[in-house]
């Protein structure tokens, strides 16, 4: 399960401004796609992943969500593996800063950054 913070053009999901609300939500894949499990928002600028008026995942994005959720497992794999070689113990969750970009091609997902979050 990967759960979804997302918004459009420029605006910041961690620091928003007063009033922007992303988009908010948990997948779980299905096979080779994936499927929402629980819609928590919205976003109030515009649609990211969403489709409009539905609790839906937008057709011509959810091929860039499923490699999203293959990145987010796979990079947490890598890092939790990282600190059991070192003797590390804990739980950890993942937590994934990054950017859709459209382009004549299509829409192409860029990871900015990544690290590994406590969770004990």
């Amino acid at each position: 399960m990967s759960w979804i913070n997302a918004q459009k053009g420029e605006a910041s999901v961690t620091n928003p401004l007063e009033g922007e609300v992303p988009e908010s939500f948990t997948i779980t894949n299905a096979g080779p796609s994936v499927a929402i499990k629980n819609l928590d928002s919205r976003s109030n600028l515009g649609n990211v992943f969403l489709a409009s008026g539905a609790a839906s995942l937008d057709p011509a994005l959810t091929g860039e969500l499923a490699r999203l959720h293959s990145v987010t497992e796979k990079l947490h794999t890598h890092f939790v593996a990282e600190r059991r070689a070192a003797g590390d113990t804990h739980t950890y969750a993942i937590d994934i800063e990054y950017k859709l970009m459209t382009s004549p091609a299509g829409p192409k997902l860029f990871v900015k950054q990544s690290r590994l979050l406590l969770l004990e």
